[in-house]
Protein backbone atom coordinates (compact mmCIF):
# COMPACT_ATOMS: atom_id res chain seq x y z
CA UNK A 1 0.00 0.00 0.00
CA UNK A 2 1.03 2.83 -0.91
CA UNK A 3 1.64 5.82 1.90
CA UNK A 4 -0.88 8.54 1.58
CA UNK A 5 0.06 12.21 2.49
CA UNK A 6 -2.47 14.53 2.57
CA UNK A 7 -1.69 17.73 2.59
CA UNK A 8 -3.90 20.74 4.02
CA UNK A 9 -4.36 24.34 2.82
CA UNK A 10 -3.61 26.40 5.92
CA UNK A 11 -6.13 28.68 6.40
CA UNK A 12 -4.84 32.23 7.31
CA UNK A 13 -5.19 32.92 10.70
CA UNK A 14 -7.02 36.44 11.76
CA UNK A 15 -4.23 38.88 12.77
CA UNK A 16 -5.82 39.48 16.70
CA UNK A 17 -2.80 40.19 17.82
CA UNK A 18 -1.59 43.41 15.76
CA UNK A 19 -5.38 44.20 15.16
CA UNK A 20 -5.49 44.75 19.28
CA UNK A 21 -1.96 46.38 19.01
CA UNK A 22 -3.26 48.96 16.39
CA UNK A 23 -6.72 49.31 18.71
CA UNK A 24 -4.15 50.20 21.30
CA UNK A 25 -2.51 52.53 19.41
CA UNK A 26 -5.22 54.43 18.30
CA UNK A 27 -6.54 54.77 21.83
CA UNK A 28 -3.67 56.05 22.91
CA UNK A 29 -3.38 58.77 20.10
CA UNK A 30 -7.09 59.84 20.93
CA UNK A 31 -5.89 60.06 24.40
CA UNK A 32 -3.24 62.37 23.36
CA UNK A 33 -5.54 64.06 21.30
CA UNK A 34 -8.09 65.31 23.71
CA UNK A 35 -4.88 65.62 26.39
CA UNK A 36 -3.67 68.46 23.29
CA UNK A 37 -7.11 69.96 23.65
CA UNK A 38 -7.17 70.50 26.96
CA UNK A 39 -3.66 71.40 27.23
CA UNK A 40 -4.78 74.09 24.60
CA UNK A 41 -7.79 75.13 26.74
CA UNK A 42 -6.34 75.38 29.87
CA UNK A 43 -3.09 77.41 28.60
CA UNK A 44 -5.52 80.04 26.71
CA UNK A 45 -7.38 80.44 30.09
CA UNK A 46 -4.12 80.71 31.83
CA UNK A 47 -3.45 83.91 29.73
CA UNK A 48 -6.74 85.00 29.87
CA UNK A 49 -6.13 85.14 33.80
CA UNK A 50 -2.71 86.45 33.08
CA UNK A 51 -4.08 88.98 31.21
CA UNK A 52 -7.02 89.82 33.72
CA UNK A 53 -4.03 89.97 36.53
CA UNK A 54 -1.46 92.12 34.57
CA UNK A 55 -4.55 94.79 33.68
CA UNK A 56 -5.73 94.63 37.67
CA UNK A 57 -1.66 95.01 38.64
CA UNK A 58 -1.32 98.16 35.89
CA UNK A 59 -5.08 99.32 37.47
CA UNK A 60 -3.64 99.13 41.20
CA UNK A 61 -0.18 101.15 39.93
CA UNK A 62 -2.16 103.88 38.52
CA UNK A 63 -4.40 103.88 41.29
CA UNK A 64 -1.33 104.44 43.80
CA UNK A 65 0.50 106.55 41.45
CA UNK A 66 -2.56 109.10 41.89
CA UNK A 67 -2.58 108.56 45.45
CA UNK A 68 0.68 109.83 45.91
CA UNK A 69 0.24 112.40 43.47
CA UNK A 70 -2.83 113.60 45.33
CA UNK A 71 -0.58 113.32 48.24
CA UNK A 72 1.91 115.32 46.85
CA UNK A 73 -0.52 118.03 46.16
CA UNK A 74 -1.72 117.68 49.65
CA UNK A 75 1.30 118.30 51.18
CA UNK A 76 2.68 120.96 48.96
CA UNK A 77 -0.86 122.44 49.95
CA UNK A 78 0.02 121.76 53.77
CA UNK A 79 3.53 123.87 53.64
CA UNK A 80 2.00 126.32 51.55
CA UNK A 81 -0.59 127.32 53.99
CA UNK A 82 1.96 126.38 56.45
CA UNK A 83 3.98 129.13 55.22
CA UNK A 84 1.64 131.54 55.30
CA UNK A 85 0.79 130.98 59.16
CA UNK A 86 4.64 131.36 59.34
CA UNK A 87 4.71 134.94 57.54
CA UNK A 88 1.97 136.17 59.32
CA UNK A 89 3.34 135.23 62.66
CA UNK A 90 6.55 137.05 61.53
CA UNK A 91 4.55 140.08 60.38
CA UNK A 92 5.06 143.12 62.42
CA UNK A 93 1.97 143.78 64.11
CA UNK A 94 3.32 145.29 67.15
CA UNK A 95 4.95 147.91 65.23
CA UNK A 96 2.16 148.56 63.23
CA UNK A 97 -0.13 148.51 65.85
CA UNK A 98 1.97 151.11 67.93
CA UNK A 99 2.34 153.22 64.65
CA UNK A 100 -1.71 153.28 64.30
CA UNK A 101 -2.15 153.69 68.07
CA UNK A 102 0.27 156.87 68.03
CA UNK A 103 -1.20 158.39 65.19
CA UNK A 104 -4.71 158.20 65.92
CA UNK A 105 -6.41 161.21 67.81
CA UNK A 106 -10.13 161.92 68.86
CA UNK A 107 -11.21 162.98 65.19
CA UNK A 108 -10.37 159.20 64.00
CA UNK A 109 -11.73 156.43 64.58
CA UNK A 110 -9.86 152.68 63.47
CA UNK A 111 -12.67 150.89 61.70
CA UNK A 112 -10.35 147.77 60.47
CA UNK A 113 -6.50 146.88 60.12
CA UNK A 114 -6.30 143.84 57.59
CA UNK A 115 -3.01 142.59 55.71
CA UNK A 116 -2.59 140.44 52.69
CA UNK A 117 0.03 138.08 53.20
CA UNK A 118 0.95 137.31 49.29
CA UNK A 119 0.33 141.30 48.62
CA UNK A 120 2.36 142.52 51.78
CA UNK A 121 -0.24 144.71 51.86
CA UNK A 122 -1.75 146.85 54.99
CA UNK A 123 -4.80 148.30 55.14
CA UNK A 124 -6.41 150.61 57.81
CA UNK A 125 -10.16 151.47 57.61
CA UNK A 126 -10.73 154.87 59.35
CA UNK A 127 -13.56 157.50 60.35
CA UNK A 128 -12.59 160.64 60.50
CA UNK A 129 -14.72 163.92 61.54
CA UNK A 130 -13.06 165.76 58.21
CA UNK A 131 -10.74 165.30 55.61
CA UNK A 132 -7.99 167.24 57.63
CA UNK A 133 -8.17 164.95 60.20
CA UNK A 134 -7.72 162.51 57.76
CA UNK A 135 -4.82 163.91 56.16
CA UNK A 136 -3.28 164.32 59.59
CA UNK A 137 -3.61 160.88 60.47
CA UNK A 138 -2.01 159.47 57.67
CA UNK A 139 0.85 162.17 58.29
CA UNK A 140 1.04 160.60 62.04
CA UNK A 141 1.63 157.73 60.47
CA UNK A 142 4.65 158.39 58.24
CA UNK A 143 5.96 160.84 61.02
CA UNK A 144 5.99 157.96 63.32
CA UNK A 145 6.85 155.12 61.00
CA UNK A 146 10.66 155.23 61.35
CA UNK A 147 11.33 153.16 57.84
CA UNK A 148 14.75 154.94 56.51
CA UNK A 149 12.51 154.66 53.21
CA UNK A 150 10.36 157.57 53.90
CA UNK A 151 6.60 158.17 53.29
CA UNK A 152 5.12 154.59 53.77
CA UNK A 153 1.77 155.09 54.40
CA UNK A 154 -0.96 157.14 51.88
CA UNK A 155 -4.49 157.55 51.61
CA UNK A 156 -5.84 155.30 49.18
CA UNK A 157 -9.51 156.63 48.72
CA UNK A 158 -12.12 158.48 50.94
CA UNK A 159 -15.79 159.46 50.81
CA UNK A 160 -17.61 161.74 52.62
CA UNK A 161 -20.60 160.15 54.76
CA UNK A 162 -23.48 162.81 54.11
CA UNK A 163 -26.40 160.56 55.77
CA UNK A 164 -24.47 160.73 58.83
CA UNK A 165 -24.95 164.17 61.64
CA UNK A 166 -22.40 165.03 61.82
CA UNK A 167 -20.81 164.81 58.79
CA UNK A 168 -17.78 162.16 58.85
CA UNK A 169 -15.80 160.72 56.29
CA UNK A 170 -14.83 157.16 55.98
CA UNK A 171 -11.31 156.79 54.46
CA UNK A 172 -8.76 153.73 53.49
CA UNK A 173 -4.78 154.04 54.42
CA UNK A 174 -2.61 151.73 52.42
CA UNK A 175 1.07 151.09 53.35
CA UNK A 176 2.89 151.57 49.86
CA UNK A 177 3.24 148.43 47.81
CA UNK A 178 6.38 146.17 48.77
CA UNK A 179 7.33 148.28 51.04
CA UNK A 180 9.41 146.23 53.99
CA UNK A 181 8.07 146.36 57.51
Amino acid sequence: MAKLSLEFIRRPVFPWLGLGAVMLMGLVCANLIVAWIELGDEVKSKQERLVALELKWKQRQSTLVMKDDVAALAMQQRRADERKIVDALRYPWNRILAIVEQASDDKVAILALTHEQGVTDTQVAVEAADVAALLRFVANMNEIDDDPGGARWYLANYQTQTQNNPLTVKGLVLARRGAHL
